[in-house]
């Protein structure tokens, strides 16, 4: 006998807004939706930065019962807001329908999760970025710094963590 399966997915990127909780009842299962959103990004041969493309994929991940209540604890507890990168896998579900001020039918992928978790290498390099970015300019000797002709820039606006950049070329 055969078996049909449905298909796992991935599903990676920052969470959009605020995740969306509903406790169960006596009458129904915990309820929770969370905005997972992933924007294209390529390198500019020419400036040497990643820039956006402009292609923003949205995609919807469901959740019930325990699995909608460990993200309600997360979410109160402040671990999964907006902004937080994550990574889930789950299986397909219909796609959500919307119509935007023009009149567009629009359809989003859904998710129902099976697994969700915090991706903590996104987000050290966030925070190291951020880190870089606010910290003001060390006073002393200057660092020494690579020739100007190597492959990895320095610069603070470059994405790079600790001399590692944060999308790797091969």
């Amino acid at each position: 006998m055969t078996d049909i399966t449905t298909p796992t997915l991935r599903a990676d990127g920052n969470i959009g807004r605020e995740p969306v909780y509903k406790a169960g009842d006596d009458r129904r299962r915990s309820f929770a939706a969370i905005r997972l959103l992933k924007s294209e990004r390529r390198r500019n041969p020419e400036t040497r930065r990643w820039e956006d493309t402009g292609v923003t994929l949205a995609v919807t991940l469901k959740a019930f019962g325990p699995t909608a209540d460990l993200i309600g604890r997360l979410a109160a507890d402040g671990r999964l807001a907006k902004g937080t990168p994550v990574v889930a896998t789950g299986h397909p579900d219909a796609p959500e329908t919307w119509t935007d001020r023009q009149g567009t039918v629009h359809a989003d992928p859904v998710v129902i999760i099976d697994t969700i978790g915090i991706d903590l290498i996104r987000q050290a390099r966030a925070e190291a970025a951020r880190a870089r970015t606010a910290a003001p300019a060390p006073a002393g000797p200057a660092q020494a710094r690579p020739d100007a002709d190597t492959a990895r820039r320095w610069e603070a606006d470059d994405e790079t963590v600790d001399g590692w950049t944060t999308d790797p070329e091969f």
